[in-house]
């Protein structure tokens, strides 16, 4: 299904699994927190959203350093990354 995908929408589904691991580690960091720190929940919206900008910041360059892509880049042959075309010399 995803190889006779458009381009665009290959991008948009390689984004997607890479927000849903970035959500898992999240919760799980989440998770761990409240066990050994007894964290609470009461996180506010922005709280959230910059602990998710922070996770994803460093999924993106541990991924980029390690592998050379996330796993949505890989699973689907995208690249996030747009590359200039060298012009032809004729």
């Amino acid at each position: 299904m995803a190889a006779f995908a458009p381009r665009p929408g290959r991008i948009a589904l390689a984004a997607a699994i890479d927000l849903g691991i970035v959500a898992t580690l999240v919760a799980g960091l989440g998770a761990a927190a409240r066990t050994l720190f007894g964290a609470t929940t009461d996180l506010g919206w922005i709280e959230l959203a910059v602990i998710f900008l922070l996770v994803g910041v460093g999924y993106l360059g541990v991924a980029r350093r390690a592998v050379g892509a996330t796993a949505g880049e890989s699973l689907l042959t995208v690249s996030y990354v747009r590359r200039a075309r060298r012009p032809q010399i004729s």
